[in-house]
């Protein structure tokens, strides 16, 4: 291990560093098996190395990306596909003589969630941030209309999705996201059982005043359903 520890340093040392390691990002602190999520990064290698090379009056346009600044980064969507502990990165990048490095990050991939209405909450942690997140699948109500020959599918859920209450004093939300769509047992078949399903992650803050474990109940949520028990769902200070 000393031997490649080595030659790796030694091969860095004749290219240019950057100086600047760059931060990897996962838009799903605890994504399941076969779920697409967004891996950013906050430096684009290439971005940099075409500036440095346009012309006079040439600029790149400038977007704004997930860290809120102005095009500086780049994303790539990926995908787990079975469960366990994963570390991604870190990257290396070389272009025109210049190394970039990245960091990485140790994340924990669950297991595929059924096909079957059911509420799903959980807590996780990455970067040293904590989050709460909910996940939930709602069974739809359906109608049928058949005209000639068009045949039209109408999907409503039968209940509101549950969500995190913002009103509390043990907690302050700091972002949260939250998305929904429906889903079909047969995505190919639209007469195939469907079900709505919802995605809710809270990058969650604990008051200073709190110690030790903090336990979240029943009082913390809106839209549980009536016999739904919370437990286990914790954060460590």
């Amino acid at each position: 291990m000393k031997n490649i520890t080595i030659i790796l340093l030694f091969f860095i040392s004749t290219l240019s560093f950057s100086g600047d390691i760059i931060k990897l990002e996962l838009d799903n602190p605890s994504p399941r098996a076969g779920e697409k999520i967004e891996l950013s990064f906050n430096i684009d290698p290439l971005k940099k190395e075409l500036e440095n090379q346009l012309t006079n009056g040439i600029s790149l346009y400038n977007v704004k990306s997930i860290f809120n600044d102005y095009n500086n980064g780049f994303t790539k969507d990926i995908v787990f596909n079975s469960p366990g502990k994963y570390t991604v990165g870190p990257f290396k990048f070389e272009i025109n003589g210049t190394t970039y490095l990245s960091d990485s990050i140790i994340i924990t991939v669950l297991d595929k969630l059924p096909f079957e209405p059911g509420l799903w909450i959980r807590t996780s942690e990455m970067n040293g941030k904590n989050y709460l997140i909910i996940e939930q699948y709602i069974e739809n109500s359906e109608k049928v209309k058949k005209k000639k020959n068009t045949t039209t599918y109408t999907t409503e859920k039968k209940s509101e999705f549950a969500k995190l209450s913002r009103e509390a004093e043990e907690f302050s939300v700091k972002n949260s996201s939250s998305n929904s769509t429906n889903k079909r047992a047969d995505e190919s078949d639209y007469s195939s059982k469907s079900m709505s399903f919802s995605f809710s992650k809270y990058e969650i803050k604990l008051e200073e005043s709190l110690e030790g474990e903090f336990v979240f109940e029943k009082k913390h949520f809106e839209n549980l359903p009536k016999r739904y028990k919370i437990e286990g769902v914790s954060i460590k200070k």
